[in-house]
């Protein structure tokens, strides 16, 4: 549901308070804040939870009960009460960003909070709109999100980091735990970038050399260093990786069920010098990485690139010589089909 606030939401008082109400989320909600005496948007801000008077057993809510949810009892005889879910209120965030907006507005900008579900709807829009939309936002709702300085802060502080070129299979299976999903789909691409060296402080180590792949896989942490001289060597005689490779998994679940978003398993620069064997036996290790956790990986997707062409032809044995040893897998996919009788 779409509701666009009126200018005033903030000042309604009284029946126009409870107008708003009752347009926003129906005539029998609107019984609850008039139960409670709450008759402004202020007073509805300050409490947690409108709806924790029903989980309170007494005659006096019964009527109200009658028409927002169902009353029960669980195995202990404890009292409980169940709210209807097409009964709309003000959301968390909705009124976390209200709550944000009072009283940042009283403060100088350099003591405004935030509460945690705002650092998280912050993080979201800048990664998902970019800077641009980020500063669009922060400049036209002053208060409401923080400043490009904190959102860094935010992001570096976060526990759920990559590192240039480990493989993120344990939060893979944390990310779709829930979904209860054993076959995944495995892509990878690689895309154009501007090349650039930096220093990253989670892995003491430079980033935007191309990592030496190790039975095809790259070799993260690989430039580490505490000597400049040794630094000005590597730009000397190194390349810079104008590629990044993506690696990602779509799980797949059954189809009574919705299949979570894609997983970004990996990411590091490359200047595609590599071979169609690095690829084979890094898919061959990443299928064996991912059975060991119970997930079957159905199939390998790369784009046109001639080395990942030449991996799929080499695997499938279509046109090619080359001995892959995945016939002899003991997890080989394989394909009975009945003989039709004559």
């Amino acid at each position: 549901m779409n509701f666009i606030l009126p200018l005033d939401v903030l000042s309604l008082r009284g029946d126009s308070f409870y107008d708003f109400v009752e347009e926003f989320c129906g005539k029998e909600v609107v019984e609850l804040p008039k139960f409670q005496m709450i008759n402004s948007s202020v007073d509805l801000i300050e409490v947690d939870d409108a709806f924790s008077i029903l989980q309170i057993e007494s005659h006096q809510t019964t009527s109200i009960k009658e028409f927002l949810g169902a009353t029960g009892k669980d195995n202990n005889g404890k009292y409980s009460f169940f709210v209807m879910p097409e009964l709309q209120l003000l959301t968390d965030f909705t009124l976390d960003f209200i709550s944000n907006m009072l009283s940042n507005i009283t403060r100088s900008k350099n003591l405004y909070r935030y509460e945690q579900s705002v650092k998280d709807y912050a993080v979201s829009l800048y990664i998902l709109g970019g800077r641009n939309v980020y500063d669009f936002v922060r400049l036209n709702i002053p208060g409401f999100i923080p400043n490009l300085t904190s959102l860094r802060s935010i992001l570096t502080s976060s526990k759920k980091y990559f590192i240039e070129g480990e493989f993120q299979y344990e939060r893979f299976n944390e990310f779709i735990e829930l979904s209860d999903c054993k076959y995944a789909f495995y892509g990878e691409d690689s895309t154009s970038v501007v090349s650039k060296v930096c220093y990253d402080s989670r892995s003491n180590s430079f980033v935007g050399f191309p990592l030496p792949l190790k039975d095809g896989f790259p070799c993260s942490r690989y430039f580490p260093t505490n000597s400049f001289g040794e630094l000005e060597q590597w730009y000397e005689k190194i390349d810079k990786s104008f590629l990044i490779n993506v690696h990602v998994i779509q799980a797949v679940c059954p189809s009574n069920r919705t299949s979570p978003s894609p997983f970004l398993l990996a990411a590091y620069g490359t200047n595609s010098k590599y071979t169609a064997r690095d690829i084979l036996n890094r898919w061959s290790k990443t299928f064996d990485s991912f059975m060991t956790q119970n997930i079957r990986i159905l199939g390998f997707s790369s784009d046109c690139d001639p080395k990942q062409m030449k991996a799929m032809r080499d695997s499938m044995g279509f046109f090619s010589n080359e001995h892959t040893g995945f016939e002899c897998h003991p997890d080989h996919f394989k394909i009975s089909l009945f003989k039709v009788s004559e």
